[in-house]
């Protein structure tokens, strides 16, 4: 899976399982059946990109406003391009970002399983923002599976973590 596919599952996931109705990080219910059934009808050509770029605004909002948005970079939070990137990305695979919608993203469980499967094991024992280090873009595969691994751990233990880096020029 290349490092752009990897990071795009990853996000989606953790808005997934950050949402109300799971772990309760952010105040959205995008991502769930229900969710983007009633999307449907406001965005009925694409309710699962609607849904997505929901759940990844709520999610950005905790994480800005918990780590701040100089200097720094998160799984919700990427430059201008790369945020463009993403975007295209999920437009031109929307057949698949469908059928992942209906087999993981809207089932908490199978969420858990993919993140589980990407993270190995879970990194226990982190609160609020944790600092990885410092990228000058997309984090390669070991980021990802870094901050994966925190993630998991802190919906583990019931808690809030969220993993950032120093931007670097």
């Amino acid at each position: 899976m290349a490092v752009l596919d990897e990071f795009i599952e990853l996000r989606i996931l953790v808005a997934a399982l950050g949402e109300k109705p799971n772990a309760g990080w952010w105040e959205s219910s995008f991502l769930g059946e229900i969710g983007v059934r009633y999307l449907s009808y406001a965005f009925p050509r694409a309710p699962e990109l609607a849904a997505i770029q929901g759940a990844v605004e709520a999610a950005r909002r905790v994480h800005d406003a918990r780590i701040g948005t100089k200097g720094v970079t998160h799984l919700f939070r990427q430059s201008y391009e790369v945020e463009l990137l993403i975007l295209d990305h999920l437009k031109s695979n929307i057949d698949a970002i469908r059928n992942r919608m209906a087999s993981v993203y809207s089932k908490p469980a199978a969420c858990k399983s993919a993140l589980e499967a990407i993270a190995g094991s879970p990194e226990l024992g982190h609160e609020g923002p944790v600092l990885i280090g410092s990228l000058p873009g997309l984090p390669d595969t070991e980021g990802i599976r870094r901050m994966a691994a925190i993630y998991l751990g802190a919906i583990n233990s019931g808690k809030v973590a969220l993993p950032y880096f120093l931007s670097t020029p």
